[in-house]
Parts: structure tokens; C-alpha cells; sequence
């Protein structure tokens, strides 16, 4: 400070970095988080992802619910702290992606236990039908 001269003000202006996890909005995060199919037909209860502050978030998901892709869970308090209330937090948004089989995976799995699988699944409604109920004749697909 100089004699005779007002005090002035001291500006900080700050550019935030883009995180390569999350993205914030105000005191809530958003971070999108891949699981396998069968985690998201079959569920799962694993650490999902690392928290900013270095925590794993474990996560479950609900019972009898398949996830689809972009499907989201709200996880309340897992957020940024609120300004001046270091007691409060945002909420952490997850979105889920899916990761599909690539075409190759066909290449890994049994194809005679696949074919099985498949065609015994079918048979609740299709073989009432094909057997000759309703006056149809009777019918038997080939190699099931």
C-alpha cells in the first residue's frame, strides 16, 4: 500500500482442468462407470470407481433390475462440498455404460452347451404349440 492511494481489490481468476473421471456441476460430480452385460442383466456388488479423495465407492445394484445402457444412480452425499458448509455435500450422478461381446467372444464358449441353453429355454410355449395341441400336427425341431 502507497500513502494517498485507495485500496484496491486482489482478483484471482481460476480455469478449471477437465477431470478424466468426473465432471462437476455445481456441488454434484457426474462420472460414468462401464460394467459388463451379465453385471447388468445378472447384477453385481463390487468398488465401482475411485473417489476423488481416494475412497472406493462400492456400489450394488438393485435387485431383480437390469440395467440398460445410460441407465443412472444418484448416490447422495458422494458429491463436492458444499461452500461454506463443509457438512453437506452434492450428489455423485453414475451413469452406467454396457460393455458388449465383441464378435469374437462367440469363438470362447461352448457352442453345443449355447445351442442347448437356447433351445431348451424355448420349448415352454413353442412345444405345447408344435406338439399337436389346437389340431396342428405335431412337429419336433431339428436337433433340440
Amino acid at each position: 500500500m502507497q500513502p494517498g492511494v485507495p485500496a484496491g481489490d486482489v482478483v484471482f481468476v481460476l480455469h478449471a482442468t477437465p477431470h478424466e473421471s468426473f465432471e462437476r456441476s455445481g456441488n454434484d460430480l457426474l462420472t460414468h462407470v462401464t460394467i459388463t452385460l451379465s453385471e447388468a442383466l445378472l447384477g453385481f456388488s463390487r468398488i465401482i470407481l475411485k473417489h476423488l479423495d481416494g475412497r472406493g465407492i462400492k456400489l450394488s445394484s438393485p435387485p431383480n433390475k437390469i440395467i440398460k445402457p445410460h441407465d443412472t444412480i444418484v448416490l447422495r452425499g458422494e458429491g463436492m462440498p458444499t461452500y461454506k458448509r463443509p457438512d453437506s455435500k452434492g450428489d455423485l450422478y453414475v451413469v452406467f455404460d454396457i460393455e458388449m461381446p465383441t464378435s469374437d467372444w462367440l469363438n470362447t464358449i461352448d457352442a453345443k452347451v449355447n445351442f442347448y441353453y437356447w433351445c431348451h429355454r424355448q420349448t415352454s410355449f413353442s412345444s405345447l404349440f408344435f406338439l399337436g395341441l389346437g389340431g396342428y400336427p405335431p412337429y419336433k425341431t431339428v436337433g433340440c
